[in-house]
């Protein structure tokens, strides 16, 4: 097994092209791969922020979630190790998952694995974003 090096959105991979597959979520997604989530929900998912790259976020989220201008000429974005809130609520994604079959859950001992095909989970996220962003950000 091989974890990536990014302090806060690391990704662990085993196999054949885990070197590859480890440097981030973006590689994961082209061979539209699946992921597992060992004991915690979508709420930790940082593969999400992918769809969020791909939407025009409305004007009064978007400054919420953004850092200002100051502070971006101080320290510029390549070199953050964290986020600007609000943080979004992806575990409002759990049960569209569920139901559209782009999650599987098992349980193993105290922990619930949850095995997701990324580039549907996605591809939701976009849709759900598009239609109401507030869903997720809102609660922030």
């Amino acid at each position: 097994m091989i974890r990536g090096s990014h302090p806060s959105h690391s990704v662990a991979a085993f196999g054949l092209r885990a070197k590859e597959l480890s440097e981030g979520w973006q590689k994961l997604l082209e061979l539209d791969g699946h992921m597992l989530l060992i004991g915690v929900g979508l709420d930790r998912c940082t593969a999400m922020h992918l769809a969020e790259k791909r939407v025009r976020l409305p004007e009064r989220i978007f400054k919420r979630i953004t850092a200002p201008e100051w502070f971006v000429e101080k320290y510029p974005e390549d070199e953050w190790e964290w986020d600007f809130a609000p943080y979004p609520d992806f575990a409002e994604l759990k049960d569209p998952c569920l139901e559209r079959g782009i999650m599987k859950t098992v349980k193993v001992g105290n922990s619930t694995l949850r095995l997701v095909k990324l580039k549907e989970l996605i591809d939701l996220y976009v849709e759900y974003l598009e239609k109401d962003p507030d869903l997720f950000y809102s609660k922030s």
